[in-house]
Order: C-alpha cells, then structure tokens, then sequence
C-alpha cells in the first residue's frame, strides 16, 4: 500500500506549482526527504532541492515569518547529507544568525503571540535541534534544553490535567501537542537526557487519557463532548506511539496502540484511489504528512 500512496504523492507534485514558506509545508518535505532515503526515487530528492533552492536564492528576505523559516530549514542538513553540496551548509549558518536574532521573553521563549507560543517555539527548536547535532554546539544545547524546561513550566498541570494552556481557558490544539512530542523525541534521538525524557513520558502519559475510539480530538480540554475528532494530530501522536517504543522511550503497550490506531485511520480516513485520495485531503496534502511518516516508519520496520 505504501507504493501506491507514493504513487499518489508524485501524482500530487506532478500538479503542483506553488511553493509557501509554511511549517506545515516544511514538516511535508521532512517527510518527502524520508521517502527518497526509502525508496531512492530521485524525483522526491529534485522536488525538495528545487523547494530549498528557491529558498536559498531569496535570502530569506521575502520571507515574513521568521518561525517558518526555520521549520523549513531542518532539512536543509538532510539536503547535505545526501548532496554533499555547501550551499545547504551555508543556508543552514544563515538561518542560524536568524535563530539568535528573534526576540524572546524576560522567561527566555521566543517573543510569539500566545496563541501560538507553543507551536512557534517548537518550529524553531526543530532547527535548533539539527543544528546543535551537526556542529556539535554543547551550548546550544543547554540553551534548547532550557527552553524545553520553560515550556514545561508554562504548560504543565500538577492536577495531572495534562499540558494545558492556561492562556487560552485551559485548551490545547492536538497539532501543537504532537509537534512538541515529536520535538521531543527529536531531541532525545540525539542527545538524551533523563529530565526531558521525564517531560515526554509525563506528556504521552497525559494525552492517552483523551484518546477514544483511535482518535483524539481536535482541541484537548477538560470536556470532550462534541467536538471534532482532528486526523493529522492523532497521526503525529500516532508516530510518537510506534517510534517512541521503538527507540526504547514507550513500552510496547504504545507500539500496540499506536497500530491499532493507524489501522484506524487507514480505514476511515485514506484511501488509494487517487480521486478519493485528493478529496479527503481537500488537495492540502501537507496536512497529511504525518501519515506518510507512519508509512515510512513502518515500511522500515519490516526490513
């Protein structure tokens, strides 16, 4: 099945001739890059190099939201990775001068509307992980663990009612949950450490308790009832699930879940008719990103 939905995705950038600078779109080519190391389908290399190459050439200057400009460029280490050319290096030192020019909080976060704190936070971070990696930055790293440390503050409960945002009356958005648990896993993929991994087992412990029949809702909040189920966050948790066990962070009772509620979504939400395909995703196939990253993770998993 994995075939015939990258079958579908070609297809989809066969059609498409825009390009934004948006987080969504650069957790999309994350993903697409893990498809070209799975599959070494260079059609999936030359779209996401022609993405970032546009991208080099502006300078970033036409770019308004600094946030998204650095969750767009996680990839660019990637890119080198599997190119070998500078360039994406020296991108990557570009936006990095970004990174230290934002403006943070007198609690040292980054100065985001508080809507969106969270979710900005996270889409810097996932640059800022890379890159302390790559350049063997030890003191970025204690700045990105003290900024893990912060968030945690601001946004965890003691009364166990998970990470809420006190901001906006005790709700949370799905998506922005993921993205930190996958933030999360990306840090301790790479640089463990024993009290973000306390941060992540609390955050997984709390959001279980609001999945129902294979899904969570769009909005985490004390009352449940009628609101929308949110498919793309329950995929991000989804794979927090699956690799999280994985890599030794969740016992196998989430690796169990994590299944069943991809069988759940494969069911109810995906289908490999093209036609349907483009339907269901409304043609905004970045929201479906998260999905694909299951695929891929389980296509590896059965090697």
């Amino acid at each position: 099945m994995l075939d015939q939905h990258i079958e579908n995705i070609v297809s989809l950038l066969n059609t498409d001739n825009s390009h934004t600078w948006d987080y969504l779109e650069g957790f999309f080519y994350r993903v697409i890059l893990e498809i070209y190391k799975l599959t070494n389908n260079e059609k999936f290399f030359e779209y996401t190099s022609e993405y970032y190459n546009e991208f080099i050439k502006l300078s970033f200057t036409e770019h308004e939201n600094k946030y998204d400009i650095l969750m767009n460029a996680y990839s660019l280490f990637t890119l080198f990775e599997q190119s070998n050319n500078e360039k994406y290096l020296e991108a990557s030192k570009q936006v990095y001068q970004l990174f230290v020019e934002l403006p943070k909080t007198s609690a040292g976060l980054l100065d985001s509307q508080e809507f969106f704190i969270l979710l900005d936070n996270c889409k810097v971070l996932f640059f800022a992980i890379r890159y302390a990696n790559y350049y063997h930055d030890d003191n970025l790293w204690v700045l990105i663990k003290k900024q893990i440390l912060i968030i945690k503050e601001l946004f965890y409960c003691k009364t166990s009612k998970l990470y809420r945002q006190k901001l906006i009356e005790e709700s949370y958005s799905l998506n922005d949950l993921g993205f930190f648990a996958i933030l999360l896993i990306d840090f301790l993929d790479l640089n463990y450490d024993k009290e973000v991994y306390d941060i992540f087992i609390e955050l997984i412990s709390g959001v279980e308790q609001y999945l129902s029949s294979n899904m969570w809702s769009q909005t985490i909040v004390n009352k449940q009832e009628g609101l929308l189920s949110e498919v793309s966050g329950t995929a991000l948790l989804c794979y927090v699930f699956l690799y999280g066990n994985k890599k030794g962070f969740l016992s196998p009772k989430y690796f169990v879940k994590g299944i069943d509620i991809f069988h759940h979504l494969q069911n109810n939400f995906f289908n490999e008719d093209k036609e349907v395909y483009k339907l269901i995703s409304n043609q905004d196939y970045f929201k479906m990103s998260p999905y694909f990253l299951i695929y891929i993770f389980l296509k590896r998993v059965q090697k």
